[in-house]
């Protein structure tokens, strides 16, 4: 029977090699491997048990994804309530910024679709579906009597 050891760099391993066995001799492998500490003991191979801090570091990181979930599904209500409020309240002569930059004051408002006036002195007209509206720069300042007799 001969044996072999062999060290390798920082985490040293040491490698048996046993040779002419009678076939089915044990347990023992032709290569174990069993790894040394810096000071020489053998470092136990296997599965730990698991302590207490895995399970707590587990809630924690379940609670923390939860709270991420709720926040991306919850957090934009606020922020879909008041567009919806903008564009139901959206009127003549409302000026407004549309998504692609445009700014123009509302000629006409549809149901699903609204006129912007983007140039007064050359009385362009575009329609616009209600969702391409960003923000209401200034809300109109004239009555609707005001509005009527200016048409």
């Amino acid at each position: 029977m001969t044996t072999e050891i062999e060290f390798d760099a920082m985490p040293a391993t040491l490698i048996l090699a046993v040779q002419d066995l009678p076939p089915g001799a044990g347990a023992v492998k032709s290569d174990a491997t069993a790894t040394i500490g810096a000071d020489g003991s053998p470092i136990p191979t296997g599965s730990a048990a698991p302590n207490g801090m895995s399970s707590m570091f587990n809630i924690v990181m379940f609670g923390v994804i939860g709270i991420m979930i709720f926040s991306m599904i919850f957090g934009g209500r606020k922020e879909k309530k008041k567009r919806a409020a903008m564009l139901s309240a959206l009127k003549r002569h409302d000026r407004v910024r549309m998504a692609g930059g445009l700014i123009g004051s509302v000629v006409e408002v549809k149901p699903d679709v609204i006129v912007v006036k983007i140039d007064e002195n050359s009385n362009v007209r575009a329609t616009f579906t209600r969702g391409a509206v960003e923000a209401v720069l200034a809300e109109s300042t004239t009555t609707n009597e005001e509005s009527a007799k200016a048409d």
